[in-house]
């Protein structure tokens, strides 16, 4: 670094890195920005509960269709185990309705930070994968069920629990 390159604007502090430190403001502890509207095709349904449900469900839907799919190709072509095959297909399922829900439904960010929030995600789909392999064992398992059949049951009674806990707890905006 040469001498001119070290002459920083004034009142520019210069970190310990080399970089320069970041703004005061950045750092501050301001409200968060008012997010983008939610539309789709020109709609506007930022407001409306009940559009964002539906389209919660309909994203829901893929990911349940991407989950089963994955569950079919992981048991029936893999030969995994039934709740290894439950586990592994949730979790791809999870990040692929993370990144969909914050799209068309959710403000992310709006109540936690990032790192945070992912987190939060997390904690809240591995309880709702508790509740999918609790209703696996019980279907398959103990009621003798077929593996697919019993699949679609426990992702249908899951979904419940994940979007009331996403929509109260982690992107309520308070």
């Amino acid at each position: 670094m040469t001498e001119q390159d070290k002459v920083q604007a004034p009142g520019r502090e210069e970190s310990t890195t080399g970089l320069p430190a970041p703004d005061k403001e950045q750092t501050s502890d301001q409200p968060a920005p008012r997010f983008a509207h939610k539309k789709i095709f020109g709609f506007d349904y930022d407001d409306s509960d009940t559009i964002k449900l539906l389209i919660y469900l309909v994203i829901g839907g893929t990911a349940a269709l991407f989950e089963w799919g994955l569950f079919w190709l992981f048991n029936h072509y893999a030969g995994i185990h039934y709740e290894a095959a439950t586990a592994l297909a949730f979790l791809c399922s999870t990040i692929f309705h993370y990144f969909l829900g914050n799209i068309f439904v959710f403000n992310s960010g709006a109540r936690y930070k990032k790192g945070t929030e992912i987190t939060l995600v997390l904690l809240v789909s591995a309880i709702g994968l508790g509740f999918n392999l609790l209703l696996m064992y019980i279907f398959v398992g103990l009621c003798g069920w077929h593996p697919m059949l019993s699949k679609m049951l426990a992702s249908a009674i899951v979904v419940v629990w994940n979007y009331l806990s996403r929509k109260k707890w982690i992107f309520k905006e308070s």
